[in-house]
């Protein structure tokens, strides 16, 4: 597979996987033609476990403290990711077009 990306202007770039897994490398291809803008919303929640919390109110040493945090924060933050916008603006006359709904 491969993506063209053609502006009225005439501009007009082919990406073309270059890896095992089709990977395209805009960045390596583009050579200036397109900019690309990202719109990304990224969510985060920090979960607190009862007996976390009433270890940290109970410890007085701030290694302890830290080695009980260093412990358990993978496991009390969820992150959450969306792309919810690709934008490909062409470099010669800034005309653009946006992905959006993915």
């Amino acid at each position: 597979m491969k993506l063209n990306i053609i502006c009225n202007c005439g501009n007009h770039l082919e990406l073309n996987p270059t890896t095992v897994g089709n990977h395209a490398y805009f960045s390596n291809q583009s050579h200036g033609k397109f900019r690309v803008d990202t719109d990304i919303e990224i969510d985060q929640t920090v979960y607190l476990d009862d007996t976390v919390v009433s270890t940290l109110a109970e410890t007085e040493d701030n290694s302890t403290i830290a080695e009980i945090l260093e412990d358990q924060i993978i496991d009390m933050v969820s992150t959450d990711k969306s792309l919810n916008e690709l934008r490909f603006t062409c470099s010669n006359c800034g005309d653009y077009i946006n992905l959006t709904s993915f």
